[in-house]
């Protein structure tokens, strides 16, 4: 009778048990399951769905994760009764967190005859108890009569992948699946494949170059390998000396796993005797469940495909329902996250609009209109209503309010524009939506309806002159010295008003200076000062900047209007400043010589520019042992002054006269054209001990 193959066979265990010190191996966890490895990685937002909206759907791809699972999933089904009728196995595509190490080409191989069919109604034609069960070769149906037996059609061998050399990493343990193989050749497996029911890692992950663990059992799995190596077992020829068969009358009930009962007559077998895999097929992570908290207004469920579903019921069951969703590990029903969201299917209503305050409004101020709905609101885009200013027609758009239910519509008043009372109207009875604009609730519901009466504003006016500078009056045409005040005054349009300090910048020579504001808010002429310093300088006049600066203040008149910062040019081509005090560059004495009663000592100071002399100021000279007055005679107008002596009878000096070294001005003054005193009244130090008198 009929078993007959040549097929892939896994090594055989050892026949006598060896004890060895396993301190040097490392056993790769087959679980490494953590309390709730299932997690949100995206949650659920809250949404809107509208009545109108009778189903919609949603893709919860990528929105969780049983972050314990890294590789590819594949479901073996059993045709056994639960819960030994699945099991879930991770191949070892990919790294992980415990992943000690990939097999990438054989979980490939092992995919491609799961992904074309290939395993379907395989099933274990070799149980070893204590060791393996092994698939994957053959095919099982019913046939008339008996059952018929097929070959799984075999690809290309696939190298191995065996742990590297050098390794304690143990691979062929309880809970993994691997790749069986011709007993000659190590690159030798194709299509079968077994699961190891014991640690067999001693034996198989040297024996033929070892064979390639490519995955590992999940969650209870095991539990259902083990149950199909309880299965008795009946022996024929090779590959299926040891095939598992239920339900076979007269089988040897021998509490000895190892038991092989004799062969029977195959036309007396169906194909469900066998411990078979109707199919092997690819699985997800997760399986999904969803709850309603109100599921009269809107029912929730998991489609076949695995997306979220919600569908709106009773009209008069709107309100705010509560959806959860339960994300489950496919493997363990334990291990399980739930993520909540709210589904908003009242629409919210527009309840009023309210308009701009009672008063007059200037320039750049806002005309807010302030929209009021049931519930809190979103706006996408500008929304706008419609308005006219004097006639003039207008668009207040969205301004503020997201999030609240009063959202704020605004029209910012131009420069110029005036209304009188009563001429400011809402023209609009409804919210204008243009392109790519919207306003519904937060859960995006849209309202029942965007129209309203339009509300009514008699006392808002509109005065958006804004005070301009019309002139500028400079200060007088003269020179000015340090510590006199430079003032201009900006005369305006209409009366304005000041906050802070206000400057005009003036230049002074190659210098820009604050002319800063000193007085007369409340007017139509503000005034700025600079005070020349000493060292300023202009000789072309000064030059007044084109604009004010504000320097954190204002300017602007009694309706709110901020006043134009430009001001207009005028003429200060003789309004010059000298505070550039002159110096005493010189000294010229008497040649030396002896002189005599009535001759003339004459002493002449040079200054850095002409100098203006009023009184008499005088030198000093002693000549003997008495301090002689050496008065002023002339130069003024001129950079050289002239201080003359009279020689006296008594006036006598062998070894020379001596100067003191500071002019006196005994009650005069000098001056240069400015009015600026020297800078000093020392003199140079110069000789005059050749300057005899007898």
């Amino acid at each position: 009778m009929g078993f007959r193959s040549t097929r892939d066979r896994v090594g055989m265990p050892p026949k006598k048990k060896s004890f060895r010190r396993r301190s040097d191996l490392r056993v790769e966890p087959l679980e490494p399951r953590r309390v709730l490895a299932v997690s949100v990685t995206a949650a659920l937002p809250d949404i809107g769905l509208p009545l109108a909206t009778a189903t919609q759907t949603i893709d919860l791809a990528g929105r969780y994760d049983d972050t314990a699972v890294t590789g590819t999933l594949v479901r073996f089904d059993v045709n056994a009764s639960a819960p030994f009728d699945k099991v879930y196995v991770e191949l070892f595509d990919q790294a992980g967190g415990n992943r000690l190490r990939t097999t990438p080409a054989t979980a490939a191989n092992f995919l491609a005859y799961v992904d074309d069919g290939s395993y379907q109604n395989t099933f274990i034609h070799r149980s070893v108890p204590g060791f393996v069960v092994q698939g994957g070769g053959f095919t099982v149906t019913d046939g008339q009569p008996g059952i018929l037996i097929g070959n799984v059609n075999q690809r290309d061998a696939v190298v191995n992948e065996p742990k590297p050399t050098g390794t304690s990493v143990a691979n062929n343990v309880r809970g993994t699946i691997a790749m069986a193989k011709l007993g000659s050749d190590p690159n030798s497996a194709t299509n079968q494949w077994f699961f190891n029911l014991a640690d067999n890692s001693a034996n198989l992950d040297t024996q033929n170059g070892g064979f390639t663990v490519f995955g590992r059992v999940l969650g209870s799995g095991m539990a259902a390998v083990d149950e199909m190596a309880k299965v008795p077992r009946f022996g024929y020829a090779s590959p299926f000396d040891t095939v598992p068969l239920r339900n076979v009358p007269g089988a040897n009930s021998s509490t000895n796993p190892l038991f092989t009962n004799p062969a029977v007559d195959t036309t007396t077998l169906t194909a469900e005797q066998f411990v078979k895999f109707p199919q092997i097929v690819r699985s997800g992570e997760l399986v999904y469940t969803a709850t309603s908290s109100n599921p009269a207004a809107l029912a929730a469920s998991i489609t076949p495909q695995g997306k979220l579903q919600l569908i709106a019921g009773d009209p008069g069951a709107i309100g705010v329902t509560t959806i959860t969703v339960r994300a489950s590990s496919v493997f363990d029903p334990s291990d399980f996250v739930e993520d909540s969201f709210t589904v908003d299917t009242v629409r919210p209503v527009l309840q009023g609009v309210t308009g701009p305050t009672s008063r007059t409004y200037a320039s750049g101020e806002k005309l807010s209109f302030t929209v009021t709905f049931s519930e809190p609101m979103a706006v996408t885009g500008q929304p706008y209503l419609d308005l006219k200013v004097n006639g003039v027609a207008r668009r207040a758009v969205y301004d503020s309010g997201a999030g609240t239910n009063r959202l704020v519509f605004s029209y910012p008043v131009a420069g110029g524009e005036t209304a009188a009372a009563g001429t400011v109207v809402a023209t609009g009875r409804s919210i204008q939506l243009p392109a790519g604009a919207a306003v519904t609730d937060l859960a995006r519901n849209a309202a029942v309806s965007l129209a309203y009466t339009p509300p009514g504003t008699p006392g808002v006016k509109v005065d958006g002159i804004v005070p301009v500078a019309v002139s500028v009056t400079a200060p007088a045409a003269k020179t000015h010295r340090a510590g006199q005040p430079l003032v201009f005054k900006v005369n305006y349009s209409r009366a304005v008003y000041v906050s802070g300090t206000p400057q005009l910048m003036v230049s002074i020579g190659t210098s820009v200076k604050p002319a800063t504001y000193i007085g007369g808010t409340g007017t139509t002429t503000l005034s700025f000062r600079y005070v020349v310093a000493p060292g300023d300088l202009s000789v072309q006049g000064v030059v007044l900047g084109n604009s004010v600066g504000l320097s954190g203040g204002w300017i602007r008149d009694a309706i709110g209007n901020n006043a134009r910062l430009a001001v207009p040019t005028v003429n200060t081509r003789n309004v010059l400043v000298d505070a550039v005090a002159p110096a005493i560059t010189g000294l010229t004495v008497p040649a030396a010589g002896t002189y005599k009663k009535n001759q003339l000592l004459s002493f002449t100071v040079a200054f850095s520019e002409p100098m203006t002399v009023t009184g008499v100021p005088r030198l000093q000279a002693v000549i003997g042992s008495t301090v002689r007055n050496i008065a002023y005679a002339r130069g003024t107008g001129t950079r050289s002054l002239v201080f003359s002596y009279t020689l006296q009878t008594n006036d006598h000096d062998s070894d020379g006269i001596a100067v003191l070294g500071q002019i006196v001005l005994g009650g005069g003054t000098i001056r240069d054209k400015a009015g600026n005193p020297p800078s000093s009244l020392t003199m140079p130090a110069v000789s005059t001990s050749g300057v005899k008198v007898r």
